[in-house]
């Protein structure tokens, strides 16, 4: 070797290599962090929407949608319930179609992106985990919502016209609590 030029040794090596780990280690959790607001904001954007298209339904046909989900039949809805799901039915009522004369005059209340697997095409509407939305309005016209929740939260009476929330992470309602659920309240 020349005198003057120098390499890199192995301890240098593998300072370089144990600095360069840290700062990914550091990096790691803050990117985890920043992805998982974004899905927070992604479903607080969505339930907005849901919540936003339900009432201009409202507003267009003075009623709340029904007979959608085979849980009411539009004169005889049961109060206490766990909520609706936002199935492909719901959205397509809501996306513009007429659904067992829910939308006769085909006004299209919010924008439903369609999603296609082996060639069959559906509209859907699900939140960042997967899971539909979930919605109830004031049926009885009372200026509140009661909701029903499955595990121990029991049930919760609003005092809004139209409660939308997703489920969360955890995929699990809690909508009832301070829970991780994305809600309209």
């Amino acid at each position: 070797m020349k005198a003057g030029s120098r390499a890199f040794t192995l301890i240098e090596m593998l300072v370089v290599i144990a600095i360069i780990a840290i700062l990914i280690s550091l990096i790691f959790p803050a990117v985890n962090k920043a992805r998982a607001a974004a899905m927070r904001t992604k479903a607080q954007v969505g339930v907005n929407s849901v919540k936003t298209a339900l009432l201009a339904y409202y507003e267009e046909y003075k009623r709340w949608p029904t007979d959608l989900t085979g849980y009411d039949t539009g004169t005889d809805i049961e109060v206490t319930t766990t909520g609706i799901e936002t199935v492909e039915d719901v959205m397509k009522m809501l996306g513009g179609e007429d659904f067992n004369n829910q939308n006769p005059r085909l006004v299209p209340f919010m924008d439903v992106p369609e999603s296609c697997y082996d060639g069959q095409c559906v509209l859907s509407y699900v939140d960042p985990w997967g899971n539909p939305y979930k919605y109830m309005c004031d049926y009885n016209l009372d200026d509140r919502t009661h909701i029903e929740f499955t595990n121990n939260n029991g049930s919760t009476n609003l005092n809004v016209t139209v409660a939308v929330w997703s489920r969360g992470p955890d995929k699990s309602d809690e909508a009832g609590s301070q829970g991780d659920d994305i809600r309209t309240w």
